[in-house]
């Protein structure tokens, strides 16, 4: 009988940690996914703050400078009209400042 009101005593304590640990272990997880995701952000901004990343960046997109003009390479797969606009000038050719 002592052995049972032991059990009813201590049942609900020890579930109770159980429950607080495993919840413990998904926050940590969480955590450290945050701190990865912080990190990837502070390299980004560092990024930003670089000309050479961010003229990379901009023709990548398709920008080009002021007097430039944009060519664009077509590939084995593609016809040389597929990615012209109705008007027919390049979808992606943006002036930059």
């Amino acid at each position: 009988m002592a052995l049972i009101i032991i059990t009813l005593v201590l049942i609900n304590p020890v579930l109770r940690y159980v429950k607080s640990s495993r919840e413990l272990h998904e926050k940590e997880l969480e955590l450290q996914r945050e701190k990865e995701k912080t990190a990837q952000l502070e390299e980004r901004k560092a990024q930003a703050n670089d000309i050479d990343f961010l003229e990379r960046e901009a023709r990548r997109l398709g920008f080009v400078k002021p007097g430039e003009i944009p060519v664009k390479v077509v590939g084995e797969n593609q016809s040389v009209g597929e990615n012209q606009s109705e008007s027919g000038k390049e979808e992606n050719s943006h002036h930059t400042p």
